[in-house]
């Protein structure tokens, strides 16, 4: 059987790497090193050279629709591997059911031998691997669910302390550092945002503000990210206000106005409060 085996892996390999952007600061995990330990393991055990790699970076390993994994398995679905190989476990996936059934069905449905360098995991010889096997994959499920925990308790923490955690400030607002918070301050738009709002409260429609918006050449949110001017002539650009746009700065109902005492006038500071900012 051992022998058999061997002479399978020797034939069509499929090398998988995974990054989940969480791990990007941690070189072991990086891909490159990742493929040079597989690689280096596959010098050492075969002469094999028909080695296919599959790489998915920035997904998490709760989420099995990736697209180099999702290849991958295809690729075994159409007899084009013998084998498959990655760093770890945690690598091909970190959700224990799903992967089990990778492990346990999928791949020996296939003939496909599955082995992680680390792990010491050889789904040709189990034995008593099968429950280490099973208690890895909760463990990186169970290390895949804490880390999430622990980065929205950390946003969390950060908004109570009065900190803007968003990626950029909304419409209206710019990100400062006060008392050595990331906070929000108004910006030269709040004008615009506050004759949205005043519009809104008089009745008109989303569609009517963004036509006075537009009569007015104020330069739409994305224009005015990219350049820093308020009006631009009409002649000078196709990109226009609409009715969604005007929807997507008026709904700023999280913002709460507190004091700066820090220097020698007292500036109106903003905090963004939303819950939303976990989604971030």
């Amino acid at each position: 059987m051992s022998e058999q085996m061997n002479n399978i892996l020797c034939q069509r390999i499929g090398i998988y790497a995974r990054l989940s952007v969480r791990n990007t600061e941690r070189e072991e995990m990086s891909i490159e090193n990742q493929l040079l330990l597989v690689g280096q393991y596959l010098d050492q055990h075969t002469e094999c050279q028909q080695r296919k790699v599959y790489v998915d970076y920035g997904y998490s390993g709760t989420n099995f629709q990736r697209p180099e994994f999702q290849q991958m398995i295809e690729d075994c679905r159409l007899g084009l591997l013998d084998a498959v190989i990655a760093k770890d476990l945690s690598r091909l996936g970190r959700e224990h059911l799903q992967l089990g059934w990778y492990l346990e069905y999928f791949f020996p449905a296939n003939n496909v031998r599955v082995i992680t360098v680390t792990d010491h995991y050889d789904s040709a010889r189990l034995t008593e691997q099968m429950l280490i096997v099973g208690l890895k994959n909760l463990l990186n499920e169970w290390y895949a669910v804490d880390t999430g925990y622990k980065v929205r308790l950390a946003k969390r923490q950060q908004r109570e302390q009065g900190n803007f955690i968003g990626a950029k400030a909304p419409y209206g607002y710019r990100i400062c550092y006060r008392n050595g918070k990331r906070v929000l301050e108004p910006d030269q738009t709040f004008s615009v945002l506050t004759n949205i709002q005043n519009m809104r409260r008089a009745g008109q429609s989303s569609v009517q503000i963004a036509n006075k918006l537009n009569e007015d050449h104020i330069a739409t949110p994305e224009i005015y990210r990219r350049t820093g001017i308020l009006r631009i002539p009409q002649d000078q650009t196709t990109d226009k206000w609409s009715g969604a746009m005007v929807r997507g700065v008026w709904n700023h109902k999280n913002i709460a106005c507190c004091s700066n005492t820090s220097g020698d006038n007292d500036t109106a500071c903003l905090l963004y409060t939303s819950d939303a900012a976990d989604e971030l």
